[in-house]
């Protein structure tokens, strides 16, 4: 969301604990192995989520009622909420907010999905991504880029 700020520290971006706050590593190899997106466009959503989220499942803008990886809000908050409980899966577990992101962008947001499958850098990936996806301001755009980019090069020798 526009009103979140994720935390600022030292860390690396594959060095947050487990659970709420999965490896970036673990998530990378996560949308690489079972939705066969490329190194470049795992790391694009990534460099988005980092900007949106701070990679805490649990994030909350109380502002907007945006929860999650990706700040969904309004009815996409409610589609996430449902798609958990159908699960019987916590709806802060990483994996479901993963599976509900593709799930999206398989569905109802298709047009976003071509556009990233069409990107060939992580860069390109994380502008799409913001731009088609989380439909923001595009303020922070320049952002979600140098995380991309960053976490590419992190994972440049993690193996999916």
């Amino acid at each position: 969301g526009k009103n979140y700020t994720p935390p600022t520290g030292s860390g690396s971006a594959d060095s947050i604990p487990g659970g709420k706050n999965p490896q970036v590593a673990q998530m990378y190899q996560y949308l690489i192995s079972k939705y066969g997106l490329t190194p470049a466009q795992a790391a694009g959503i990534l460099g988005n989520i980092q900007v949106e989220s701070g990679f805490k499942t649990d994030a909350f803008n109380p502002n907007e009622g945006a929860i999650g990886l990706c700040q969904w809000l309004g009815g996409r908050r409610r589609n996430l909420e449902r798609f958990a409980a159908a699960q019987g899966k916590s709806v802060y577990d990483w994996k479901v907010q993963m599976d509900f992101m593709m799930h999206e962008l398989r569905t109802g947001e298709s047009g976003a999905y071509a556009r990233l499958r069409g990107a060939a850098t992580p860069a390109a990936a994380a502008a799409v991504f913001d731009q088609y996806y989380e439909r923001s301001s595009g303020e922070a755009r320049g952002q979600r880029i140098a995380n991309a980019n960053g976490i590419a090069a992190a994972m440049r020798n993690v193996s999916a």
